[in-house]
């Protein structure tokens, strides 16, 4: 199973959060969430948010974000690099431009928020993979949209939010899991939300998740590169079997 580490570009600079990126390469992880900020993180934990709008403080230029994601890609162009960005960024960069940017740099796929079906659909007749977004209730739209996609991933939450109605049958991971294949998801399935431990990331491997995306367990040692190498590792080795 892919161990994914997620990276605030741009916090708590935008040279550092290059190295951090280099960091986590060096302790292990397969591949790197890494996002543009944008200006309203309402979909975001409180803490990512925080470090977007912060981010956007010390630099609102986003030609400048993209150079140095493109050029960090250049410089390992066999790391998994799926990009997380708001469907109003994308307009703010213009869309020719961020597809130019996807293309140039070799992301391999787009985890957009607050996408509406125009950006969706230009992305899919660009060939630039989605990620479908489904939780534990397994709306049907949820599920149709990742059954329309051929490139990408799903972005499955790990756990039920406390109010969730549960789909029948579908009171699991591993349950939601067999459920999307069994309806004929073809694209890998990556779970995320709520994921901090060795054990939960075991726990995810075991439920039948090709990968796994964790941020805040990192962002917690930014300050401490010995910590924050050890916390990859550690998760590394849990996600591949090796705990």
């Amino acid at each position: 199973m892919k161990l994914m580490c997620y990276l605030p570009t741009g916090y708590p600079s935008l040279e550092r959060s290059m190295e951090i990126a280099e960091l986590y390469l060096r302790g292990g992880c397969d591949g790197i969430e890494i996002s543009l900020p944008y200006p309203e993180p309402v979909y975001e934990p409180v803490h990512i948010g925080a470090a977007m709008l912060y981010a956007l403080w010390q630099c609102g230029d986003y030609d400048t974000y993209l150079e140095r994601i493109g050029q960090f890609k250049a410089s390992h162009p066999q790391s998994m690099t799926v990009n997380l960005v708001s469907g109003d960024t994308i307009r703010r960069i213009g869309w020719e431009n961020y597809a130019r940017f996807y293309r140039d740099s070799g992301m391999e796929c787009l985890l957009g928020v607050g996408m509406d079906e125009e950006l969706n659909q230009a992305a899919i007749d660009s060939g630039i993979g989605l990620s479908a977004a489904i939780g534990f209730d397994m709306p049907e739209e949820q599920v149709q949209f990742a059954l329309r996609l051929d490139k990408g991933l799903v972005y499955l939450a790990s756990k039920p939010g406390k109010d969730t109605v549960f789909r029948e049958g579908c009171d699991t991971l591993d349950k939601c899991i067999r459920y999307l294949k069994q309806r004929g998801v073809k694209l890998p399935i990556y779970c995320g939300v709520g994921i901090r431990t060795p054990e939960d990331v075991a726990r995810i491997r075991r439920a039948g998740a090709e990968g796994v995306f964790l941020g805040s367990s990192f962002m917690n040692h930014f300050d401490d590169e010995a910590a924050l190498l050890q916390t990859v590792s550690a998760l590394h080795r849990a996600a591949h079997g090796e705990d």
